[in-house]
């Protein structure tokens, strides 16, 4: 029911708002059901909402809060209302506040209208008749409202009207369209149209909607016109004849799709939508070409259509209100020509540019310039000689056509073309027309035209002479073919004109710029020479000329002090001499170009002088040639003669001193960056290999021991002790592999070589592989942890991320192996660590935290592509300790480089004082911030907060191959709540299992490889291998090992019936006599070659960490790398990896044998 209110307000208000009766609509729907919230009365229209105070009762009977038991005649109007409604008969008008209203009932709303019949003498109504028991009123200019019955009686009327005085016996049809609307003769003659004769049949027979709206179309001053039935019979007003043109009176009572043929079929469809969805639709300034006076023409309208809806909701026809605003929208137009030709031609310096930009600015707007052709006036004339006008170009066709005419005389007495007009023109100095109302514009003309391209000639045609305002001189005709479907008035009159002056004052100008320009030139000879000369001399660049011979014709002090040059010789060519030998051939290749006129040359030229700056006494500045820029062009005379060559030259030779400098200090950086890289790989290298066996021993000691110290109480004291002694041997090992990744990754903030990089990461996950890192320790200082899921993080409903996990997890490792440290001392030991996100960035921390101050220029790592385009989340960390706590200025100095919070930091925990500057750097760097809230004696909490994004299927999911994969992509739960009696997964596996994992105990005995120069570290990794149940191998470098794979089952030898039979390979990198890399590639080029029968999966187990390391042994061939100190389920994990990848392929691939 809305959208129907809706659909009245589209289509019908402007209908309804032309209605001189009082109209208002009702809702039937929340009329009957009185809906909560809805409005009954939906619409009031402009005559009743000016007559303020019947709108006022109309507005008070249908408010929802009023009560009529104080309102009798609102009271009484209201139950008329009703009773109308809810009549299944014949409903009747009736009078109320000295208004006639009558109610018009439709599906779904009630339409009453009224006529105010106060001002209506007793004789006022001569409209009326009395048909039966339905009367129709048609007072003045009132809209017709319904043909609905009267219950009128002489009680109800007025004072001093009677019935009477209502009726008539003159049937209505007679009278209609009724005298009193107006008495203009177009009235009459619509009265008198004999509409029997069209398909619409005598007015006695229109229905009354069609007449009423016939009524409001004749009364309104704009053009009106409605299309009525299926056919589109076209009825409109008097203010429509004009527009209609010819047309008139033919159209009247006739289908629009008939007279109106030449634009139907751009209306056709916009009907049948109309049809359709009964939805009005307007058009403004809109381009149409009509045939109203005999010619096919062009004009501009704004209109408005609206579907006209019978009773049953169909539409029967459409009323349109149209208005032409050609005159305007031409005016506008040709100003818009104006104005553009304006800015065209304001850059012309010369005549030829005029008719140039002239020209390109009429072929822009061909509406009003259907062609034009321009004649510029020959220069060599005497004044016995005819004038002679040559063709400069043409708009409309081209110019190499051979129907145009090259040239006009003026002595030409052909009358077939323009020369009548061009004498006429000439003489007078004023435009000339030729049209062919008055066979100005010959027949034979046109078919010339047609000839050159225009196919639909214009009917008028314009020469333009084009004068000078300094000496009236005629410099150009100008043709102009006016728009064929426009005809010559007076408004096309002056826009000629003003084109015309237009031009006129741009050649008048550019007259007086040339003769300007000449003086100046005249003036400039004059003084030029000696200010040239003055400026020379003193010039601090050098400045020359030269003959086409080479011969030095001028120079001044700058230039030969530059060049070296002896100023007692100025022979030909004799400069070349102080040229450097390694720049002879280039200087001599430019001066070639510039005799042979190729332009303006610049060029570098080297001389043999040596160089050195004149303001240092500094002898290690030199150079041992002088370095410059010349610049030359060649002069060139009006026949087109080289008469000489000048340029200048200036001293680079400071800019190559620096440059040379600037590159060998480079060269020097470049190297010691080299140098510090391999020194700290080498450092990095030869302390992860002891780490790892340091770490894998005492992890075994701490396993062996547990079990050893239950089964031998008596000893339990000593082997507490060992215990003890394994676990510090532990945390150690550790601590002091943080130190070498935090070296490591400062080593790369310092060369801006880090990167944040997107990988789908489970939040929950990070924090579960960061405590088990820690488990050993936590476990043996008896530390309660707990994690813990903010509301807002819930709330937020976050599974997955997208943010770089390898940076959370070293902020991570850092925050929390200091809480470790700090708190295993206390007598309270906890570790409470809350996870939340927020849609915005934290701006302070519920906690206290002060976030740092950003150390770096803020660069948002999210915009990149990678990231895709999924919703910004900030993703939130809090580690809370137990620990000491500290002082406020011992929290300020946390975040440098280097600083611990007091000297006796140092001194009881130790530590490098790098991890918090690495993790304030880090969380900078992934669009966040961290901070710390403190207290003496009560513990430290550290926040910090990085930005990342919603996966989206846009992001990039491309995992860095040194991430870890259990945090990734996983859904396996994490622990709430961990306490020391609470079983966690170690983080260090127990070296005592001996169990053959499951998911491999159908594939028979594995045989790994291990190639491995460091003794223990090979004794360690075969041990951890053979745990598992697999078989192991020995090489000690990669010759060995090359020298093992030839003789396995992997060899395509026919020889080898009892073959090793190898499954992976777990290799070094740094190794002597072959290293790694050289092994792999060897073994992959074997593959190749087809020598070996399939392929090895080879995993790299180096102490070589940097990524830019992991990434050249990848290229180099190896699947994986492991980076020592390494965890024992990361390798054991990676060889059941390729292992079952091996196992499924084995069994998919037939036996080949």
């Amino acid at each position: 029911m809305r959208d129907q209110v809706q659909q009245l307000s589209s289509e019908y208000i402007d209908y309804l708002n032309y209605d001189q009766s009082l109209t208002f609509v009702l809702d039937l729907e929340a009329y009957n059901t009185s809906l909560q919230g809805k409005d009954i009365l939906t619409f009031c229209n402009s005559a009743l909402r000016e007559n303020h105070p019947i709108h006022e009762i109309i507005s008070l009977i249908f408010s929802p809060t009023t009560s009529l038991s104080q309102h009798a005649t609102e009271a009484e109007f209201a139950t008329w209302i009703s009773d109308q409604l809810a009549s299944t008969g014949i409903r009747k008008s009736k009078t109320f506040f000295d208004v006639l209203w009558t109610i018009t009932l439709l599906p779904d709303r009630a339409v009453i209208r009224g006529i105010d019949c106060s001002n209506i003498e007793s004789d006022g109504f001569n409209g009326v008749s009395t048909q039966g028991e339905n009367p129709e009123i048609v007072p003045g200019q009132a809209a017709i409202l319904s043909n609905s019955k009267s219950d009128l009686d002489e009680s109800r009327l007025e004072p001093g009207i009677s019935l009477k005085s209502i009726e008539s016996t003159k049937p209505l049809e007679e009278n209609w369209p009724p005298k009193e609307m107006c008495s203009s003769s177009y009235i009459a003659w619509f009265r008198d149209f004999d509409w029997a004769s069209t398909s619409l049949g005598p007015t006695h027979e229109w229905p009354d909607q069609l007449k009423r709206l016939c009524e409001l179309m004749l009364v309104n001053p704009d053009p009106v016109t409605v299309f009525w039935g299926p056919e589109l019979i076209l009825i409109y007003n008097e203010h429509y004849v004009a527009l209609a043109g010819d047309k008139h009176p033919q159209m009247m009572g006739g289908s629009a799709r008939e007279h109106w043929a030449e634009i139907w079929d751009q209306y056709d469809s916009l009907f049948d939508q109309m049809i359709l969805d009964r939805q009005a639709f307007k058009q403004e300034n809109t381009q149409l070409h009509i045939r109203r006076r005999g010619f096919l023409e062009e004009g501009f309208f704004n209109m408005r259509v609206m579907p006209i809806l019978g009773r049953d909701g169909s539409v029967i026809g459409f009323y349109e209100p149209v208005s032409e605003v050609t005159k305007q929208v031409l005016t506008e137009r040709r100003m818009h020509t104006l104005l553009k030709l304006s800015e065209r031609t304001s850059s012309a310096t010369a005549l030829p540019d005029i008719w140039r930009l002239l020209l390109e600015a009429l072929k822009d707007h061909p509406s009003d310039i259907h062609f034009a052709e321009l004649y510029s006036l020959q220069d060599e004339v005497t004044s016995t000689d005819k004038p002679q006008y040559k063709l400069h170009g043409a708009v409309g066709f081209k110019m190499d056509h051979p129907g145009l005419q090259s040239a006009l005389e003026i002595s030409d007495s052909d009358r077939q073309g323009l020369h009548t007009a061009l004498r006429q023109a000439h003489a007078s100095n004023k435009p000339a027309v030729l049209s062919t109302a008055d066979g100005s514009l010959s027949s034979s003309f046109l078919t010339k035209l047609e000839t050159v391209g225009i196919t639909e000639p214009p009917r008028t045609c314009i020469v333009c002479p084009l004068s000078c305002s300094l000496d009236d001189g005629i410099e150009a005709m100008l043709v102009i073919g006016v728009n064929p479907k426009r005809y010559y008035n007076e408004d096309y009159e002056l826009f000629v004109n003003l084109l015309t002056r237009q031009v006129e004052s741009t050649i008048t100008f550019v007259k007086l710029f040339e003769k300007e320009k000449e003086r100046l030139r005249q003036q400039a000879v004059f003084d030029g020479e000696l200010k040239f000369k003055k400026f020379a001399e003193s010039a601090t660049v050098g400045i020359f000329s030269f003959d086409p011979a080479g011969n030095i014709t001028f120079c001044n002090e700058s230039w030969l002090e530059l060049s070296g040059h002896d100023r007692n010789d100025m022979s030909a060519m004799s400069w070349t001499n102080d040229v450097h030998p390694d720049s002879v051939e280039d200087t001599k290749k430019y001066w070639d170009k510039i005799v042979n006129l190729e332009g303006q040359q610049t060029f570098e030229v080297q001389y043999k002088k040596p160089w050195k700056p004149s303001n240092l006494s500094d002898d290690s500045i030199y150079l041992d040639r002088t370095w410059v820029i010349a610049s030359a062009y060649p002069e060139i005379s009006e026949e087109g003669e080289l008469t000489a060559i000048l340029g200048c030259i200036t001293d680079i030779s400071t800019w190559k001193w620096v440059d040379q400098l600037q590159s060998q200090r480079l060269k020097e950086a470049i190297e010691l960056k080299r140098q510090q890289e391999n020194f700290l790989d080498i450092t990095s290298h030869e302390m992860r290999n002891p780490l790892n066996a340091i770490l894998h021993c005492a992890a075994e000691l701490v396993d062996l021991l547990s079990g050893i110290i239950a089964s031998t109480p008596e000893r339990a004291l000593v082997i507490s002790d060992c215990l003890d002694a394994s676990r510090t041997i532990v945390y150690c090992g550790r601590h002091q592999k943080r130190i070498i990744d935090d070296v490591l990754t400062l080593s790369k903030l310092d060369s801006n070589l880090l990167s944040i990089t997107p990988v789908e990461t489970q939040p929950l996950h990070v924090v579960e592989e960061v405590l088990k890192v820690f488990d050993t320790e936590i476990r043996a200082s008896n530390i309660k942890t707990q994690t813990k899921l903010a509301d807002s993080y819930k709330n937020l409903q976050i599974k997955t991320l997208l943010v770089d996990p390898h940076r959370l997890i070293q902020v991570l490792i850092n925050l929390v192996a200091n809480a470790i440290k700090f708190t295993k001392g206390e007598s309270l030991r906890s570790l409470h660590i809350v996870i939340d996100a927020y849609a915005t960035e934290p701006v302070s921390s519920d906690s206290g935290v002060r976030y740092v101050p950003s150390g770096r220029h803020q660069v948002d790592p999210t915009a990149r592509a990678e990231w895709g385009t999924g919703d910004i989340v900030y993703l939130y960390f809090s580690v809370q300790d137990t620990g000491p706590g500290m002082t406020p200025h011992e929290a300020d100095q946390l975040f440098n480089r280097f600083i611990q919070g007091s000297p006796r930091t140092h001194v009881q925990y130790g530590g490098s004082g790098l991890g918090l500057f690495i993790s304030r750097e880090l969380a900078e760097l992934h669009g966040g911030r961290i901070g710390i809230s403190s207290e003496l004696g009560f513990g430290s909490t550290f926040d910090f907060y990085v930005k990342g994004r919603r996966a989206t299927a846009s992001a990039s999911q491309q995992i860095p191959e040194d991430y870890p994969r259990q945090m990734i992509a996983s859904h396996k739960p994490i622990s709430r709540t961990q306490s020391p009696d609470q079983s966690l997964p170690a983080a260090l596996p127990s070296m005592n299992s001996n169990v053959i994992p499951e998911n491999l105990s159908s594939v028979p005995v594995i045989h790994v490889l291990v190639v491995e120069d460091n003794l223990i570290n090979q004794k360690i990794l075969a041990k951890i291998i053979r745990k598992q149940g697999y078989a192991v191998s020995i090489a000690n470098h990669g010759e060995e090992a090359l020298n093992i794979v030839q003789s396995s089952t992997w060899h395509r030898s026919p020889s080898m019936e009892n073959a090793l039979k190898l499954d992976i390979v777990l290799a070094d990198i740094e190794m002597p006599i072959m290293d790694g890399k050289e092994f792999v590639r060897r073994v992959r080029k074997m593959q190749s070659e087809g020598v070996l029968a399939s392929y090895i999966p080879i995993i790299a187990v180096t102490g070589n960490a940097r990524n830019e390391q992991v990434l050249k042994a990848k290229e180099s061939g190896f699947n994986e790398v492991v980076s020592k100190p390494y965890r024992e389920s990361d390798v054991v994990s990676m060889i059941e990896n390729y292992i079952k990848q091996e196992h499924r392929l084995e069994q998919s691939t037939p036996d080949e044998s």
